[in-house]
């Protein structure tokens, strides 16, 4: 089982559409795909019908609550999910001062491994920050991918978020025993809405070119707005035989490139 969370500080740069794109992608071609929502905003949640479940994410933070919460099998072969909650930042100020509030997904983890372990592949889809809930998130976590865009700051979100990385990684997620990290994952970069026909994109190129932890770029394509839009992704665009799919195969063809980029990361 590998477990990627997709974050960074910075909102708007596709983290919900890369999260449910490649974890399609991931089923499709033969994987057990396990997603976790936990961006309160419950977009991924909602492309599968699922942002209003009494069972989610919610259940794992909420001290008063004792009910664990559920995995839900999708309509996608292959996927399941745990649905997001849309008030789970009211949840979370109150662990703020649990010594513990860093690891209660880590903890539920090691206590349902007997459930989890059947995935091959665990995507938790997170908010723009680097607070509790995204914390949790990377202590689990053996690979992290972090979409930067083509914008203004979109490339300073990569120095925002590597700071905020190391500073828990290095003084927060210790185990004071040891003096050891339990975050062991490691950082790669998604270049993200990347247009190959503009000054800023063709720059923003040139930049990541050779920089080993960028290792893909997805292009700006209409299809991912289509594809969440239409709550349909990608790769099932691919295979349909609807004919209004039909004639984006380079683009197919471009994006399932990069995916295997991404898939390759979990091997470096």
């Amino acid at each position: 089982m590998e477990i990627v969370t997709i974050c960074s500080t910075k909102g708007g740069v596709g983290k919900t559409t890369i999260s449910y794109n490649f974890g399609e992608w991931l089923a499709a071609n033969g994987n057990q795909v396990l997603l976790i929502d936990l961006d309160q905003q419950c977009n991924l949640s909602q492309l599968y019908g699922l942002e209003s479940t009494s069972n989610n994410i919610g259940n794992l933070f909420d001290k008063l609550n004792d009910e664990e919460m559920s995995v839900y099998h999708t309509t996608s072969e292959n996927i399941d999910i745990i649905p997001g909650y849309k008030k789970l930042h009211r949840l979370i100020a109150n662990i703020e001062t649990d010594p513990h509030k860093y690891f209660f997904l880590f903890r539920w983890f090691r206590k349902n491994y007997e459930t989890v372990k059947k995935y091959d592949y665990v995507i938790v889809d997170c908010h723009p920050s680097f607070d509790t809930l995204v914390k949790n998130a990377v202590a689990v976590s053996d690979v992290l991918f972090c979409p930067i865009t083509p914008t203004e700051h979109g490339y300073d979100a990569k120095f925002t978020f590597m700071d905020d990385f190391v500073e828990y990684k290095e003084n927060e997620a210790i185990d004071m025993s040891t003096e050891e990290s339990y975050v062991r994952a490691k950082v790669y970069y998604i270049g993200n809405m990347v247009k190959h026909n503009t000054e800023s994109s063709r720059n923003f190129l040139k930049i990541i070119e050779n920089n080993p932890e960028v290792i893909a770029v997805l292009p700006n394509r209409e299809l991912f707005n289509r594809s969440t839009l239409e709550h349909t992704p990608l790769v099932k665009m691919e295979r349909s035989d609807e004919s209004k799919y039909k004639r984006y195969a380079s683009t197919y063809k471009e994006i399932d490139t990069e995916f295997k980029k991404m898939l390759e990361a979990f091997n470096h």
